[in-house]
């Protein structure tokens, strides 16, 4: 029988730059796609105002949810239905699971899924929270038990490992946004 292992399991990390506003943020799921109960679309904002959270809303096309909502199928690879097949039908989807990142095995899905399982070391198991089997499933819509779930956050002085650490962020930063596009249709690189 197909059992769900992981959730969406969240990672956020912040470094300071050099340049004021210009930190390195970065909040993402270890999953291929993030969602949340059905009717609902995860974004993980944390101080975003209104207006950026729907500017990324807007700009994020496939999320799950939506895609069921207008009859649109989502991207292979992204999640398995109720029986653990991969689906490219939102609707299955959202009764199944979302994949770790990578997707497939092909794709190196076990380093999402090992992602996956380090958030639950840290904010289930460290925490002494529900961790894994034990936290109810929101997406279908379990309300029994107690929530109790766990976080972790752990705050670093980079002053103390390395001298110059904003500086040089600034400049791995600028380094990675000189680079050229691979082509003119896309804003990422290779």
């Amino acid at each position: 029988m197909f059992q769900v292992a992981l959730g969406t399991n969240p990672i956020c990390v912040a470094a300071p730059s050099q340049q004021e506003g210009d930190d390195f943020l970065l909040d993402m799921a270890t999953c291929v796609m993030g969602i949340r109960k059905v009717g609902t679309v995860l974004l993980v904002a944390c101080n975003l105002s209104e207006s950026v959270r729907n500017e990324k809303l807007a700009a994020a096309p496939y999320y799950i949810e939506m895609e069921r909502r207008k009859g649109l199928d989502i991207p292979e690879g992204w999640a398995v239905d109720s029986e653990g097949l991969p689906t490219t039908d939102a609707t299955k989807a959202l009764k199944g699971s979302m994949l770790p990142l990578g997707g497939t095995e092909e794709l190196a899905s076990y380093r999402g899924f090992g992602l996956g399982m380090m958030v639950e070391v840290f904010c289930g198991i460290l925490s002494g929270s529900l961790y894994g089997p034990h936290i109810r499933n929101y997406a279908r819509h379990e309300t029994t038990g107690p929530t109790d779930l766990g976080q972790c956050f752990v705050a670093l002085d980079p002053g103390f490992f390395e001298p110059g650490f904003t500086s040089r962020l600034t400049d791995l930063m600028n380094h990675y946004r000189s680079l050229e596009p691979v082509n003119e249709n896309n804003n990422y690189n290779s």
